[in-house]
Protein backbone atom coordinates (compact mmCIF):
# COMPACT_ATOMS: atom_id res chain seq x y z
CA UNK A 1 0.00 0.00 0.00
CA UNK A 2 2.69 2.23 0.79
CA UNK A 3 4.52 1.42 -2.46
CA UNK A 4 0.94 2.34 -4.48
CA UNK A 5 0.63 5.55 -2.55
CA UNK A 6 4.05 6.53 -3.36
CA UNK A 7 3.46 6.17 -6.63
CA UNK A 8 0.51 7.93 -7.19
CA UNK A 9 1.74 10.71 -4.92
CA UNK A 10 4.94 11.14 -7.93
CA UNK A 11 2.28 10.29 -10.84
CA UNK A 12 0.28 13.52 -9.56
CA UNK A 13 3.47 15.61 -9.23
CA UNK A 14 4.90 14.97 -12.30
CA UNK A 15 1.60 15.43 -14.27
CA UNK A 16 1.45 18.73 -12.50
CA UNK A 17 5.09 19.59 -14.08
CA UNK A 18 3.74 18.47 -17.27
CA UNK A 19 5.39 15.70 -17.53
CA UNK A 20 3.77 12.78 -19.70
CA UNK A 21 3.95 9.24 -18.56
CA UNK A 22 5.45 6.98 -21.77
CA UNK A 23 6.68 3.98 -20.57
CA UNK A 24 6.61 1.29 -17.78
CA UNK A 25 8.83 -1.40 -16.79
CA UNK A 26 7.77 -3.94 -14.00
CA UNK A 27 9.97 -5.13 -11.66
CA UNK A 28 9.88 -7.52 -9.02
CA UNK A 29 7.44 -7.66 -6.07
CA UNK A 30 5.17 -4.90 -7.53
CA UNK A 31 8.29 -2.07 -8.29
CA UNK A 32 8.01 -0.30 -11.54
CA UNK A 33 11.09 1.87 -13.30
CA UNK A 34 8.55 4.68 -14.92
CA UNK A 35 9.70 6.68 -17.64
CA UNK A 36 8.37 10.01 -18.00
CA UNK A 37 8.95 12.93 -20.93
CA UNK A 38 8.86 16.71 -19.51
CA UNK A 39 9.43 19.61 -22.29
CA UNK A 40 12.37 22.26 -20.41
CA UNK A 41 14.19 21.79 -17.45
CA UNK A 42 13.03 21.60 -13.76
CA UNK A 43 15.23 22.03 -10.51
CA UNK A 44 15.65 18.99 -9.00
CA UNK A 45 13.92 20.36 -5.97
CA UNK A 46 10.93 20.15 -7.60
CA UNK A 47 10.51 16.72 -8.31
CA UNK A 48 9.12 13.71 -6.06
CA UNK A 49 11.30 11.62 -4.11
CA UNK A 50 13.04 8.62 -5.76
CA UNK A 51 13.30 11.06 -9.29
CA UNK A 52 15.99 10.73 -11.53
CA UNK A 53 16.53 13.52 -13.92
CA UNK A 54 18.50 12.43 -17.40
CA UNK A 55 20.39 14.57 -19.80
CA UNK A 56 19.45 18.35 -18.87
CA UNK A 57 16.57 18.22 -17.54
CA UNK A 58 17.87 19.27 -14.51
CA UNK A 59 21.16 21.29 -15.13
CA UNK A 60 24.35 20.21 -13.58
CA UNK A 61 24.96 16.53 -11.89
CA UNK A 62 23.48 16.85 -8.56
CA UNK A 63 22.40 14.87 -6.01
CA UNK A 64 18.97 15.46 -3.43
CA UNK A 65 17.64 14.80 -0.60
CA UNK A 66 14.46 11.74 -1.06
CA UNK A 67 16.66 9.64 -3.23
CA UNK A 68 16.57 12.06 -6.12
CA UNK A 69 19.27 12.37 -8.82
CA UNK A 70 19.67 14.57 -11.35
CA UNK A 71 22.22 12.59 -14.33
CA UNK A 72 23.52 15.57 -16.51
CA UNK A 73 26.47 16.84 -17.70
CA UNK A 74 25.69 20.10 -19.40
CA UNK A 75 25.61 22.45 -16.71
CA UNK A 76 27.43 23.09 -13.50
CA UNK A 77 30.03 20.80 -14.29
CA UNK A 78 33.61 20.76 -15.87
CA UNK A 79 32.69 19.03 -18.86
CA UNK A 80 36.16 18.29 -20.02
CA UNK A 81 35.85 15.41 -16.72
CA UNK A 82 32.27 15.02 -16.88
CA UNK A 83 30.91 11.79 -18.22
CA UNK A 84 28.18 12.02 -20.51
CA UNK A 85 24.41 10.62 -19.24
CA UNK A 86 24.60 7.31 -20.15
CA UNK A 87 28.11 6.51 -18.73
CA UNK A 88 26.94 8.34 -15.22
CA UNK A 89 23.54 5.27 -15.51
CA UNK A 90 26.16 2.64 -16.55
CA UNK A 91 28.25 3.52 -13.44
CA UNK A 92 25.31 4.00 -11.24
CA UNK A 93 23.42 0.59 -12.74
CA UNK A 94 27.02 -1.37 -11.80
CA UNK A 95 27.73 0.09 -8.14
CA UNK A 96 23.84 -0.10 -7.30
CA UNK A 97 23.52 -3.69 -8.39
CA UNK A 98 20.97 -3.01 -10.40
CA UNK A 99 18.41 -2.26 -7.91
CA UNK A 100 18.94 0.75 -7.84
CA UNK A 101 16.33 1.72 -10.32
CA UNK A 102 13.47 0.09 -8.55
CA UNK A 103 10.60 2.17 -8.33
CA UNK A 104 11.84 4.91 -9.90
CA UNK A 105 10.68 7.56 -11.62
CA UNK A 106 13.08 8.66 -15.01
CA UNK A 107 12.60 12.38 -16.30
CA UNK A 108 13.59 12.91 -19.78
CA UNK A 109 13.76 16.06 -22.38
CA UNK A 110 14.87 15.05 -25.38
CA UNK A 111 15.44 11.72 -27.48
CA UNK A 112 18.88 11.23 -28.54
CA UNK A 113 21.52 8.77 -28.90
CA UNK A 114 22.62 9.45 -24.78
CA UNK A 115 19.29 9.38 -23.99
CA UNK A 116 18.74 6.32 -25.78
CA UNK A 117 21.26 4.67 -24.00
CA UNK A 118 20.71 5.32 -20.46
CA UNK A 119 17.00 4.55 -20.74
CA UNK A 120 18.10 0.94 -22.17
CA UNK A 121 20.59 0.67 -19.73
CA UNK A 122 17.64 0.96 -16.99
CA UNK A 123 15.20 -0.73 -18.72
CA UNK A 124 17.98 -3.78 -18.18
CA UNK A 125 19.61 -3.08 -15.75
CA UNK A 126 18.35 -6.46 -13.58
CA UNK A 127 20.54 -7.98 -16.39
CA UNK A 128 23.52 -8.44 -14.99
CA UNK A 129 25.59 -10.31 -17.31
CA UNK A 130 24.50 -8.16 -19.86
CA UNK A 131 25.01 -4.99 -18.31
CA UNK A 132 28.48 -6.54 -17.08
CA UNK A 133 29.16 -7.61 -20.73
CA UNK A 134 32.51 -6.57 -22.69
CA UNK A 135 30.06 -5.10 -25.63
CA UNK A 136 28.11 -3.03 -23.19
CA UNK A 137 30.83 -1.67 -21.45
CA UNK A 138 32.45 -0.37 -25.70
CA UNK A 139 28.80 0.41 -26.69
CA UNK A 140 28.67 3.13 -23.58
CA UNK A 141 31.96 4.40 -23.71
CA UNK A 142 32.04 5.07 -27.54
CA UNK A 143 27.87 6.54 -27.15
CA UNK A 144 29.37 9.13 -24.28
CA UNK A 145 32.85 9.83 -26.05
CA UNK A 146 30.76 10.83 -28.96
CA UNK A 147 28.03 13.00 -26.91
CA UNK A 148 30.04 14.41 -25.01
CA UNK A 149 32.80 15.85 -26.78
CA UNK A 150 31.05 15.73 -30.04
CA UNK A 151 33.08 14.64 -33.51
CA UNK A 152 36.29 15.21 -31.43
CA UNK A 153 35.35 11.98 -29.16
CA UNK A 154 35.62 9.96 -31.62
CA UNK A 155 39.50 9.70 -31.71
CA UNK A 156 39.86 8.96 -27.96
CA UNK A 157 37.91 5.92 -28.68
CA UNK A 158 39.07 2.15 -29.71
CA UNK A 159 38.33 0.51 -32.99
CA UNK A 160 35.39 -1.48 -31.12
CA UNK A 161 34.05 1.65 -29.08
CA UNK A 162 34.28 3.49 -31.95
CA UNK A 163 32.02 1.10 -33.94
CA UNK A 164 29.22 0.80 -31.93
CA UNK A 165 29.06 4.49 -30.56
CA UNK A 166 28.49 5.31 -33.90
CA UNK A 167 26.23 2.62 -34.80
CA UNK A 168 23.98 4.02 -32.16
CA UNK A 169 24.06 7.52 -32.88
CA UNK A 170 24.12 7.07 -36.24
CA UNK A 171 20.50 4.89 -36.02
CA UNK A 172 19.30 7.25 -33.40
CA UNK A 173 20.02 10.18 -35.77
CA UNK A 174 17.93 8.31 -38.71
CA UNK A 175 14.82 7.29 -36.18
CA UNK A 176 14.82 10.65 -33.81
CA UNK A 177 16.16 13.21 -35.65
CA UNK A 178 18.92 15.67 -35.33
CA UNK A 179 18.61 18.84 -32.39
CA UNK A 180 16.26 21.12 -33.77
CA UNK A 181 14.84 19.70 -37.45
CA UNK A 182 11.65 18.79 -37.80
CA UNK A 183 11.43 15.49 -36.71
CA UNK A 184 13.03 15.65 -33.46
CA UNK A 185 10.55 18.50 -32.79
CA UNK A 186 7.56 15.98 -33.64
CA UNK A 187 8.30 13.89 -31.47
CA UNK A 188 8.63 15.89 -28.30
CA UNK A 189 5.04 17.61 -29.07
CA UNK A 190 4.12 13.49 -29.45
CA UNK A 191 6.64 11.76 -26.70
CA UNK A 192 4.59 8.59 -27.08
CA UNK A 193 5.91 8.08 -31.06
CA UNK A 194 9.72 8.99 -29.35
CA UNK A 195 9.21 6.24 -26.70
CA UNK A 196 8.08 4.04 -29.43
CA UNK A 197 11.45 5.38 -32.04
CA UNK A 198 13.06 4.48 -28.93
CA UNK A 199 11.80 1.01 -28.50
CA UNK A 200 13.01 0.33 -32.36
CA UNK A 201 16.69 1.48 -31.73
CA UNK A 202 15.98 -1.13 -28.35
CA UNK A 203 15.83 -3.79 -30.73
CA UNK A 204 18.88 -2.15 -32.68
CA UNK A 205 21.12 -2.13 -29.64
CA UNK A 206 20.40 -6.35 -28.95
CA UNK A 207 21.71 -6.54 -32.95
CA UNK A 208 24.95 -4.36 -32.67
CA UNK A 209 26.20 -6.10 -29.71
CA UNK A 210 25.53 -9.81 -31.23
CA UNK A 211 27.91 -8.47 -34.08
CA UNK A 212 30.62 -7.13 -32.12
CA UNK A 213 33.04 -9.53 -33.75
CA UNK A 214 31.74 -8.12 -37.69
CA UNK A 215 35.33 -5.59 -38.61
CA UNK A 216 33.08 -4.24 -41.02
CA UNK A 217 34.46 -0.08 -40.31
CA UNK A 218 31.34 2.51 -40.15
CA UNK A 219 31.70 5.52 -42.25
CA UNK A 220 31.33 8.80 -40.83
CA UNK A 221 29.62 10.99 -43.08
CA UNK A 222 31.41 14.78 -42.59
CA UNK A 223 28.67 17.55 -43.17
CA UNK A 224 30.31 20.31 -45.63
CA UNK A 225 30.51 23.84 -44.00
CA UNK A 226 30.39 26.85 -45.89
CA UNK A 227 32.19 29.61 -44.17
CA UNK A 228 31.88 33.07 -44.42
CA UNK A 229 34.05 34.45 -41.32
CA UNK A 230 37.15 33.69 -39.65
CA UNK A 231 39.31 35.18 -36.96
CA UNK A 232 42.88 34.41 -36.25
CA UNK A 233 43.32 34.95 -32.18
CA UNK A 234 45.75 33.48 -29.61
CA UNK A 235 47.48 31.02 -32.01
CA UNK A 236 43.45 29.47 -32.83
CA UNK A 237 41.83 29.91 -36.23
CA UNK A 238 37.82 30.40 -34.97
CA UNK A 239 35.63 30.11 -38.10
CA UNK A 240 31.55 30.96 -38.93
CA UNK A 241 30.17 28.35 -41.44
CA UNK A 242 26.60 27.31 -42.80
CA UNK A 243 26.08 23.43 -42.63
CA UNK A 244 23.26 21.32 -43.06
CA UNK A 245 24.64 18.33 -40.54
CA UNK A 246 27.02 19.21 -37.43
CA UNK A 247 29.60 20.35 -39.20
CA UNK A 248 32.40 20.31 -36.88
CA UNK A 249 34.32 17.51 -37.42
CA UNK A 250 34.83 18.99 -40.96
CA UNK A 251 36.30 22.27 -39.19
CA UNK A 252 38.21 20.43 -36.46
CA UNK A 253 39.74 18.15 -39.61
CA UNK A 254 41.35 21.50 -41.11
CA UNK A 255 42.52 22.61 -37.84
CA UNK A 256 39.63 24.81 -37.06
CA UNK A 257 39.73 25.58 -32.53
CA UNK A 258 36.12 26.77 -32.31
CA UNK A 259 33.11 28.65 -33.51
CA UNK A 260 29.65 28.45 -34.89
CA UNK A 261 28.02 25.99 -37.29
CA UNK A 262 24.69 27.27 -38.69
CA UNK A 263 21.42 26.55 -40.61
CA UNK A 264 18.64 28.14 -41.62
CA UNK A 265 14.94 26.83 -40.64
CA UNK A 266 11.70 27.20 -41.99
CA UNK A 267 10.19 30.83 -40.91
CA UNK A 268 13.29 32.63 -41.10
CA UNK A 269 15.30 31.86 -38.34
CA UNK A 270 18.71 30.00 -37.38
CA UNK A 271 20.12 27.24 -35.29
CA UNK A 272 22.76 27.23 -34.39
CA UNK A 273 25.75 25.91 -32.52
CA UNK A 274 28.51 27.06 -30.64
CA UNK A 275 31.46 25.12 -29.85
CA UNK A 276 35.46 24.39 -29.45
CA UNK A 277 37.45 21.24 -29.51
CA UNK A 278 37.84 21.06 -25.79
CA UNK A 279 37.62 22.58 -22.29
CA UNK A 280 41.54 23.27 -23.55
CA UNK A 281 40.77 25.75 -26.12
CA UNK A 282 40.50 28.56 -23.18
CA UNK A 283 41.03 31.37 -25.67
CA UNK A 284 37.33 30.86 -26.83
CA UNK A 285 34.99 31.42 -23.96
CA UNK A 286 31.43 28.99 -25.01
CA UNK A 287 30.12 30.29 -21.18
CA UNK A 288 30.72 34.09 -22.28
CA UNK A 289 29.21 34.00 -25.49
CA UNK A 290 26.01 32.30 -24.38
CA UNK A 291 25.40 34.40 -21.73
CA UNK A 292 26.04 37.50 -23.83
CA UNK A 293 23.48 36.30 -26.65
CA UNK A 294 21.37 35.13 -24.33
CA UNK A 295 21.04 39.08 -23.14
CA UNK A 296 20.09 39.02 -26.52
CA UNK A 297 17.31 36.10 -26.95
CA UNK A 298 16.67 34.69 -24.10
CA UNK A 299 17.17 30.72 -24.72
CA UNK A 300 20.87 30.23 -25.25
CA UNK A 301 22.59 28.33 -23.56
CA UNK A 302 25.16 24.85 -22.71
CA UNK A 303 27.94 23.28 -21.30
CA UNK A 304 31.24 24.82 -20.73
CA UNK A 305 32.69 23.42 -24.74
CA UNK A 306 29.22 23.46 -26.48
CA UNK A 307 25.94 25.31 -26.55
CA UNK A 308 23.60 26.93 -28.63
CA UNK A 309 20.61 28.66 -29.70
CA UNK A 310 16.89 28.34 -28.30
CA UNK A 311 15.39 25.14 -29.04
CA UNK A 312 12.11 26.08 -30.88
CA UNK A 313 11.11 25.67 -34.21
CA UNK A 314 10.84 29.41 -35.68
CA UNK A 315 14.75 29.19 -34.39
CA UNK A 316 16.84 32.11 -33.37
CA UNK A 317 16.23 35.74 -34.88
CA UNK A 318 19.52 36.71 -34.61
CA UNK A 319 21.31 36.93 -38.00
CA UNK A 320 25.10 35.06 -38.29
CA UNK A 321 26.73 38.47 -38.51
CA UNK A 322 25.01 39.62 -35.25
CA UNK A 323 25.86 36.13 -33.55
CA UNK A 324 29.67 36.49 -34.88
CA UNK A 325 29.73 40.41 -33.56
CA UNK A 326 29.34 38.63 -30.17
CA UNK A 327 31.85 35.67 -30.35
CA UNK A 328 34.81 37.72 -32.01
CA UNK A 329 33.95 40.46 -28.74
CA UNK A 330 34.33 37.57 -26.36
CA UNK A 331 37.50 36.31 -28.20
CA UNK A 332 39.02 39.23 -27.78
CA UNK A 333 37.88 40.50 -24.45
CA UNK A 334 35.87 43.30 -25.69
CA UNK A 335 32.85 44.65 -23.53
CA UNK A 336 31.07 45.50 -26.24
CA UNK A 337 28.70 42.68 -27.24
Amino acid sequence: MLMENRHKGNRAALEHCGAKLVKEVARNEGELIRIWFMPGTVSLDALPPRSVALDGVVRGPQQGSDSKWSFDHHDGCLRLATLATCEQVYLATRLGNGAFWNGRDIIINDFDGDVVTSLWLIVNSDNRKLIESAGVRSLVRGVGAIDAHGPIGISLLDALERKLGMKLHNRADELLGRPNDNLRSSLRKEPSLGMKQVDGIFEHIKDILNNTDDTTSVRLEKAPVEASATHLAHGHTFVLGESEGDGFDTLYDVGVSGGVVYKKVEGGGYNYTIARKSDLVEEFPVQTILRALNAKEEGWGGGSSIGGSPMIESGSRLSPEEVWKVVVAAVEGLDDF
